[in-house]
């Protein structure tokens, strides 16, 4: 039994010294150094600056969210069912008054303290101070005061065909100091110098148009049967001699007609080869109106204009194919420009 046990003690001691030998030969194991003073300032002002950016871009967020609730609130009942809005516009200040009645335009306007907030955006980037514009279609004046206060040094037409909306028209061109500036025109504008028949909407009149509204659309939304009524009408070539023969911008919004309008517009167009059309776009208004949308794409191509889609930061380019197709656009650029 001895030499068995001998042996055994043996071997335990060779893995033994085979451990410390390991042990010995290997390299110690040494903790990562400690990061340089350098190192620690570069991670501190990374930390720094991570959470300046975080505490600007909550602030700006909450400057954001009181900017759109400061836009609305701004009205106050002036009595005989107006309402006066301030509208503040990073270009210029403007106010209105507008029927309290009104389901079209006033309740975002109050609301919102714009009114079609792409249309309005590329009027203020556009304008400059000596511009000549036209807007057709002015209603109350939205437009043709925020016209008149960019190109103060020009010339703007306010054009709106409804006699009582014209006189709003009116107060608002004065409330705002826009007297000098605007010219004011009780017409409606078409192909030629005579006489239109139009149809008001009461709680919607900057729907007023040359055909009738649908009983069922007037009986859905609660409202009366419309208003005829016959007004003044003219081509927009007949103005010209009104605006010194310069045109730069031109708005239109009059309900479906705009083909009527494009077909006395020529003269306007040659005399001004750079002048920028902004065209409500509406198919299914062109069509009620009695106008064929392939034919009323194919006039504007002969004189020479292009589409362009008004965008948050850019103005997109359509062919007159992918414009057809477009159900809505509260504003589309015409443009001689490529």
């Amino acid at each position: 039994m001895a030499p068995t046990s001998f042996r055994g003690n043996r071997g335990h001691r060779r893995a033994g010294l085979a451990t410390l030998a390991h042990a010995v030969s290997a390299p110690p194991e040494l903790p990562d150094p400690a990061p340089s003073l350098e190192d620690r300032s570069m991670n501190e002002q990374a930390r720094t600056e991570s959470g300046i950016e975080s505490k600007l871009s909550e602030i700006s967020e909450r400057l954001s969210r009181l900017e759109t609730l400061s836009r609305g609130g701004r009205s106050t009942y002036l009595g005989g069912g107006r309402l006066l809005v301030r509208c503040d516009l990073d270009a210029v200040r403007t106010m209105y008054i507008v029927d309290a009645e009104d389901r079209l335009i006033m309740p975002n306007l109050v609301a919102d303290g714009l009114y079609e907030p792409l249309v309005t955006k590329f009027i203020c980037n556009s304008i400059r101070e000596d511009y000549h514009c036209l807007d057709i279609g002015a209603n109350f004046g939205y437009y043709s005061c925020l016209m008149a206060k960019l190109a103060w040094h020009g010339r703007v037409m306010a054009i709106e065909a409804d006699p009582k909306t014209w006189s709003i028209l009116r107060d608002n061109t004065y409330i705002n100091w826009c007297e000098r500036v605007v010219l004011l025109e009780n017409v409606a504008i078409t192909d030629k110098v005579g006489q239109a028949t139009l149809y008001r909407r009461e709680k919607r009149a900057g729907n007023t148009s040359m055909t009738p509204p649908h009983p069922e659309v007037l009986i859905k939304s609660g409202e009366p049967p419309a208003e005829e009524f016959t007004i003044e009408c003219a081509p927009i070539d007949s103005l010209l001699d009104k605006m010194s023969g310069r045109v730069d911008l031109v708005k239109i919004d009059i309900e479906g007609a705009e083909p009527l309008a494009f077909r006395g517009v020529s003269e306007t167009v040659r005399l001004n080869p750079r002048v920028r059309f902004v065209v409500e776009w509406s198919p299914s208004q062109i069509m009620d109106a009695g106008f064929n949308v392939q034919e009323f794409v194919h006039s504007i191509d002969d004189l020479g204009l292009r589409p362009w889609i008004l965008e948050v930061n850019k103005n997109t380019p359509v062919s007159f194919d992918e414009l057809i197709t477009i159900p809505y656009q509260s504003g589309v650029l015409l443009s001689t420009e490529v």
